[in-house]
Parts: C-alpha cells; structure tokens; sequence
C-alpha cells in the first residue's frame, strides 16, 4: 500500500510517498520538495494573496499527477503558520484540496511540533529538534515522563524578512530589534533544551550546503551533517552583510530561498546562542515524515 503526506508550509510544499511493507514497517519511495512562499505578505495583511495560490495550485496539480503515478491510495494533507494566520485561510484550502481532492488540516502550533518531532528524532536518544519554518519556529523534548514538551514561536523565516529585512545588507539596528525579538520570544517560554539538537527545515540544509561549499544540494550529504554555532555565526555574518545580488551567487543556496536566507540564518544563530548549544545535527526530515509514519498508526 503506498501513501503519501503533503505539508503546505509557509514557505515550501513538500510532498513525501512511502510504501507500507508486510510487516508494518514504512519504506520511502518519493520526497519532492518545491517553494510555493504561501504565506508572502500574511504577516502584513493576514491574507494569503492570489499569486501566493497560484503557485501552489501549480506545485499541487503536479503532485497530483505524482501520487496517480505511484498509485497512492492515501494522502494526508497538513497546513501550517500561514494557514493558522490567514483571514482567507478557509478560501484557501478550498481552492487546494479540490486540486489533490483530499481534506486539508491546519494543524496547530503544538501539533506541528509533535510531527516534526516524530518525524525527525530517528534513532537518537531524546534529542531537541528545533524546526525553522517560514512563518513559526517550534522547538521540541521530551521530558523524564516521556511526555513531549514543545514551544511554538510566531517567528520565521519568511516573517522575519519581511519585518527586518527590508533592504540587503539590512541594517545593525534591524538586526539588533529582530535578536530582541527572538529573545523576548524566548523569555515567555521555559523548556529544557539539551543535547543533540536536531535542526530541520531549508535554513539548516542550506548552511550545512554553505559550510561544505557543495554547488547543489546532495541529501546524501546534508542529512546528518554537524554545524558548529561558529560555523553558523560566521555564515550569518557574511550573509547578514551581503547585498541582494550577490546572495544568489552564493554556492549552496537555492535561489528561491536566498532572500529569506539570512533571517532564517540569524533565526538559528540566536536560538543556539540563547540555549549555549555549541553544535547541531541536520535533518532533511521533519514534518512530511511525522505525518506519514503517524498516518499509519
């Protein structure tokens, strides 16, 4: 039986079928990844805008044509941040599930949380993931009674640029208000944070291609990659002084992603910092794969 998850970020559309084996266990067939930037302009007008779902509506047709491919006899659809944030959200959804015609769920910050820790803890023992969205970051444990403990933190990538990040090289006193935010964030929240942590999501995958100069992205590669905090202090720096242009003549960087890049980047840096977190494991997991395992529970 093959199924498949797809994870209407704000940022990206991921896409990931599996194949349920006898045994119950799940083998991965198909993980496709695509930036559809859902929630451009959310944060301002709490709407999701017309060309926003056209992108989408065209990542999700051909998904579509995808899952008919393999033959997917069950897909679950999750929506995220800009979904929860969007006025028009219902309209939205509307529009996207009679393309895959399939129900759309909007998960909550806390459940966001208990996916993207399900999907990307693997094999290591009770580790933190933190999950860098375009619009929310959550950060996720479990406690010594097994429960899992999460924050979800209206602070993304996406959200971000657009708040702070409205000229390249943006300037030391936007850099500075969207640290305090960060901190301020933070400070509302209390949650054990230890070791490993594991970062998920395109702003980790990409400065892990960045620390190791790759000229694309190779999963192979990235999953599992080490970043040290001053490995990432020292990419956020550079891209935090880097004009718009030269962001995309950067190796590793998708150019669908560069301009979201250093906030995203300056994101992680402050979260390590707060924690004292001297280095993190990179995960091409996350999400997608969270639902998919819990799919066929």
């Amino acid at each position: 039986m093959l199924i498949a998850s797809i994870d209407i970020g704000t940022n990206t559309l991921l896409l990931l079928i599996g194949e349920v084996q006898a045994d119950g266990s799940l083998s991965i067939v198909h993980d496709e990844h695509s930036i559809a930037r859902l929630g451009e302009g959310v944060h301002a007008s709490k709407c999701i805008n017309e060309k926003a779902i056209e992108r989408a509506s065209h990542i999700l047709h051909r998904y579509k044509l995808i899952c008919d491919s393999y033959k997917v006899e069950k897909i679950t659809i999750v929506a995220t941040s800009a979904m929860r944030d969007a006025d028009n959200a219902e309209y939205v959804c509307s529009i996207l599930s009679s393309i895959i015609q399939t129900p759309i769920s909007i998960i909550s910050g806390k459940e966001e949380a208990y996916f993207s820790y399900v999907g990307s803890k693997e094999t290591y023992d009770n580790p933190t993931i933190i999950d860098i969205g375009g619009g929310s970051t959550e950060i996720i444990c479990m406690d010594n009674d097994h429960t899992i403990q999460s924050i979800s933190l209206n602070i993304g990538a996406v959200r971000f640029t657009e708040k702070y990040f409205s000229t390249y090289p943006p300037s030391i006193d936007s850099i500075q208000e969207a640290i305090a935010e960060i901190k301020t964030s933070l400070s509302q929240f209390t949650i054990s944070v230890h070791s490993p942590v594991i970062v998920v999501a395109g702003t980790p995958t990409t400065l892990a291609c960045i620390d190791q100069g790759l000229d694309e992205y190779h999963r192979d590669k990235v999953h599992g990659y080490i970043l040290t905090y001053d490995a990432i202090s020292s990419i956020t720096d550079m891209l935090c002084t880097s004009s718009y242009d030269s962001l995309f003549s950067i190796k590793g960087i998708n150019p669908k992603r560069a301009d979201i890049l250093p906030a995203g980047s300056l994101l992680l840096k402050s979260l390590l910092s707060y924690f004292a977190i001297e280095h993190c494991i990179v995960s091409t997991k996350g999400l997608r794969y969270g639902v998919l395992y819990h799919s066929i529970i």
